[in-house]
C-alpha cells in the first residue's frame, strides 16, 4: 500500500525536511561505529513513523546509512504513532 505522506504539508517541505534529517542523522552516525554496525544487522527491516498534530508520516529504512522516506513502498516490521508533544517528551528525557 502506498500512502501520502501528509495532506497537510506541502510535498516540498516534506522532502526538504526528510533530506536534512536523513543528512543530519547519518553524518552523526559517522562518529558511532557500534551503532552503525547494529543499524547494519538490521538492513531491510523498516519502521512507519506517524505524527498527529500536524499529520506526517515517514518510513525510516533501517541499516547504515539509514534512509527516510515519505512514501511506504511496502508494509514496515514495525510502527510507532503519537502527537508531536508526544516524541518531543520522549526525546527530551
Amino acid at each position: 500500500m502506498v500512502t501520502a505522506a501528509s495532506e497537510t504539508l506541502d510535498p516540498t517541505v516534506v522532502v526538504g525536511i526528510l533530506a536534512a534529517a536523513e543528512g543530519a542523522i547519518n553524518r552523526a552516525l559517522k562518529y558511532a561505529p557500534k551503532t552503525q554496525a547494529d543499524l547494519a544487522a538490521l538492513e531491510d527491516q523498516s519502521i512507519r513513523i506517524v505524527i498527529h498534530q500536524p499529520e506526517f508520516q515517514l518510513t525510516c529504512l533501517l541499516g547504515y546509512p539509514i534512509k527516510l522516506q515519505s512514501i511506504a513502498e511496502s508494509k514496515p516490521n514495525a510502527s510507532v504513532e503519537g502527537s508531536l508533544s508526544d516524541y518531543l517528551t520522549i526525546v527530551s528525557s
